[in-house]
C-alpha cells in the first residue's frame, strides 16, 4: 500500500503492518533501511504482544508456561489494511484461535499511518474486546539509513544505558556511550547489543545529515532502544512500552517489569512522528 503527498511517499506491506519506504521527494533520498540480508533483513518490525525476549522463550500465566518469539508475532502475522485516503492507511490485526495457541488474550491491535507535510504519523491502538486483563508491551523497531561515524542528538543527557545478556535485559546498569547530549557511532558501538534506556526524559531524537535532520518525536514513549548490526549503515531508533525479562526473572506474566495492562472494554494508544528536515 502507498500513501503520499508533496513532501513524502511511503509504502506499507500488509505483512507485519511493515513500513517499507519513506522517501523524501526534494532530496530524491530514501530514509528507511532497505533490509539488506547481509546486515539485517528487516526495516521497521513492529513489536507485539511482547517487546525483546523473555527467560527461556516463555511466560507463564495462571500456572501455565506459553511460549514466544522474541518481540512477539505481530511482525510476522498478516494484517487487513484499509486506504482511508490517499494521505493515510490503517492496519488492524485481532485475536484468533491461533494467537490464542500462545497468548491466551482477546485483543485487537490497529496500526494507522498518516502524512501530514514533511512528517509521517505512526498510531498504534490496543483494545481489550474479552472479559479479563489483557497485559502486553509494545514497541517501535525502524531503521534509518546512516553512516557509522553518524551523529545522534538527544535533548537530555542519559550518562547510564542497559545492556543484554542472551538477550535479557542486565540488572544493573552501565556507563552509556553518549558524550554530554550526541552518540557519534562507530564500529564499536554495538558490539554488546542495543543500548537500552529505562525512563528517559528525551521527547525526541535527531539524526544528523548533511544539510537534512531526521527527528523522531517519541511523544511520551517511557523506554527507548538504538540498536545495529556491527558495521552496518543504519540505525535504529525504538520507542517501547516494555522491555525484555530481567535477567534471573520467571514470575507471571502480570509480574513482569515494564507491562502495560488493559481492562476490559478500554484501549491503550501510542504515536511517534517521523519528521524530516
Amino acid at each position: 500500500m502507498k500513501i503520499e503527498n508533496s513532501h513524502l511517499k511511503v509504502e506499507i506491506t500488509s505483512q507485519g503492518a511493515e513500513l517499507q519506504s519513506l522517501y523524501h521527494k526534494m532530496s530524491e533520498r530514501e530514509y528507511l533501511w532497505q533490509g539488506d540480508a547481509k546486515f539485517w533483513k528487516r526495516r521497521a518490525p513492529l513489536l507485539f504482544p511482547f517487546v525483546g525476549c523473555l527467560s527461556n522463550g516463555s511466560y507463564i500465566y495462571e500456572g501455565q508456561t506459553y511460549s514466544m518469539t522474541p518481540h512477539g508475532f505481530a511482525r510476522d502475522s498478516l494484517f487487513t489494511e484499509s486506504l482511508i485516503n490517499e494521505n493515510e492507511v490503517e492496519y488492524e490485526l485481532e485475536s484468533s484461535a491461533l494467537t490464542r495457541s500462545n497468548y491466551p488474550f482477546d485483543f485487537s491491535l490497529k496500526v494507522n499511518y498518516r502524512l501530514e507535510d514533511n512528517c509521517l504519523i505512526h498510531q498504534m491502538r490496543v483494545a481489550n474486546p474479552g472479559d479479563k486483563d489483557l497485559p502486553f508491551s509494545i514497541g517501535y523497531h525502524p531503521a534509518f539509513n546512516f553512516p557509522i561515524g553518524g551523529e545522534i542528538h538527544f535533548e537530555t543527557f542519559m550518562d547510564q544505558c542497559f545492556y543484554l545478556e542472551d538477550g535479557l535485559l542486565q540488572n544493573k546498569p552501565s556507563i552509556s556511550p553518549i558524550d554530554q547530549k550526541v552518540l557519534t557511532t562507530n564500529d564499536f558501538t554495538f558490539q554488546r547489543d542495543a543500548l537500552i534506556f529505562k525512563h528517559h526524559e528525551n521527547q525526541k531524537i535527531t539524526l544528523k545529515g548533511e544539510g537534512h535532520d531526521l527527528i523522531v518525536h517519541l511523544n511520551g514513549a517511557p523506554s527507548l532502544g538504538l540498536w545495529a548490526k556491527p558495521g552496518a549503515p543504519y540505525i535504529c531508533i525504538e520507542p517501547w512500552y516494555g522491555y525484555a525479562d530481567p535477567v534471573g526473572f520467571d514470575g507471571d506474566i502480570f509480574e513482569k517489569p515494564g507491562m502495560e495492562v488493559i481492562v476490559p472494554g478500554q484501549e491503550f494508544n501510542c504515536e511517534i512522528k517521523i519528521e524530516i528536515k
